[in-house]
């Protein structure tokens, strides 16, 4: 589904409509080996001014900002569903798409874009235009599902779940290819300059905390009963905590061109 971007952002507008906070509830839920949430992780990425202009692009309900941000702070969403809950954390919010962002060329300080950038289609032209609206040395935050660290349990608990699954490709943090990430940030002309990885624990402490976390998978070509059973592999783990693994990455936009 994902290779036809147009039955893709459908199926993405109906998840996020169906299932508005959903991601952002799970990773509140997440914390690593010393207590922080994804979301803090990624907030020390940065300082902002208040006269900077941040951006936070696909923000859903904009977890990133539960205290009042400092500087401007522009959340943009698909999901309008989405949107009516980062309206009460931001200064302003925008609808539209990520291929056709409505702002000025290099009007944009700093950008946030949490758990997203993988499911953007087509990447190329969602990454062309996050560097046209980025200024000459402003900077591009990321965080990313990855495939490492996780540890043998979770190793165990994702294998019986992708056999639940039918082997079928979804969204779980336990995957994450950064090669076509990589590979449109550098033909953008963009610098990566940092990218670390950190396993943060999501508790299975009962029923229902395994039903949520099954319902934020992205599983486009997954039937009920597959994901029932997932379900049921999972409750075998009840009491543990799963790995989710997650990157963080820290992009500039150079100030000048280089040469051709």
């Amino acid at each position: 589904m994902k290779d036809d971007p147009l039955l893709w952002r459908r199926y993405l507008g109906e998840f996020h409509t169906e299932k508005a906070s959903i991601t952002e509830s799970i990773l509140d839920q997440c914390n690593d080996e010393h207590g922080q949430t994804p979301y803090q992780w990624l907030q020390e990425q940065w300082t902002a001014t208040p006269d900077e202009r941040i951006l936070d692009l696909a923000c859903g309900s904009a977890p990133l900002w539960v205290q009042a941000p400092t500087g401007y702070v522009l959340g943009f969403d698909r999901s309008r569903s989405e949107l009516g809950f980062a309206a009460t954390r931001l200064n302003d919010v925008v609808a539209g798409d990520v291929t056709t962002l409505p702002f000025k060329d290099e009007s944009i300080d700093h950008i946030v874009c949490s758990m997203a950038l993988m499911v953007f289609a087509p990447l190329p032209q969602s990454v062309r235009e996050i560097t046209r609206v980025l200024r000459p040395g402003g900077q591009l935050h990321l965080l990313l599902p990855s495939r490492t660290p996780i540890n043998l349990f979770d190793v165990a608990a994702y294998a019986g779940v992708k056999v639940a699954l039918g082997f079928a490709r979804f969204a779980t943090p336990s995957t994450g290819d950064d090669t076509a990430i990589l590979t449109e940030l550098r033909r953008a002309g963009l610098t990566v300059e940092d990218i670390q990885r950190r396993r943060f624990a999501y508790g299975l402490n009962d029923s229902r905390a395994v039903e949520a976390f099954v319902a934020s998978w992205y599983t486009p070509r997954s039937t009920p009963s597959q994901l029932l059973q997932a379900e049921r592999i999972l409750r075998k783990f009840l009491g543990r905590s799963l790995g989710v693994a997650i990157s963080r990455w820290l992009i500039t936009k150079p100030l000048s061109a280089p040469p051709s």
